[in-house]
């Protein structure tokens, strides 16, 4: 979690979208003095998150990515382990901008080219994916064209335990 809670600080309103059972909402709220919103589809995600993963400056709730209509604005969106679940996301992205006017997102991904094996395994046209859930795992190339798609300036990147770390901001209008 030391990726992104080095990367918020205590003024920071944060939106963790697909947050899981809430363990790194807690963890950038308890850690960085954050306000966060932990959203996940889940019921029983969200159930114990609430049980298990209790602070003043945290709360979450049940809500689908893409429908999710913000009550607040906030201006930084976590996304740790989410797009690669999901169709269109530079589209989405864009969407997520303008719902929540959030000027920063942290995100994390899987790396595609993470063992020689993998590229392998997709020529062959056998399973090659870390979770058939995911649509897509992402090379460096494929992860920068699609935060260009989506309006957004990578201004950090790194490229650890076989996934690609980044944070990135809105990109300024011409």
């Amino acid at each position: 979690h030391k990726f992104f809670t080095d990367r918020i600080s205590s003024d920071d309103i944060v939106l963790d979208m697909g947050c899981c059972i809430g363990a790194l909402a807690f963890s950038i709220a308890t850690e960085t003095g954050a306000t966060v919103l932990g959203l996940d589809y889940d019921p029983q995600n969200i159930k114990f998150a609430k049980e298990r993963h209790v602070a003043p400056n945290v709360d979450y709730i049940v809500a689908d990515i893409y429908d999710y209509v913000p009550q607040q604005a906030f201006n930084l969106v976590v996304l740790s382990n989410v797009l690669e679940h999901l169709e269109d996301r530079p589209a989405l992205l864009r969407l997520i901008q303008e719902k929540t006017q959030a000027q920063r997102f942290l995100i994390r991904v899987p790396r595609f080219d993470r063992h020689w094996s993998v590229p392998l395994k997709k020529e062959l046209g056998v399973e090659w994916r870390l979770d058939t859930d995911h649509k897509t795992e992402f090379t460096p190339e494929s992860f920068k064209e699609e935060m260009a798609q989506a309006n957004l300036q990578i201004d950090f990147i790194d490229y650890r335990w076989d996934e690609i770390w980044a944070d990135l901001s809105i990109l300024a209008s011409n």
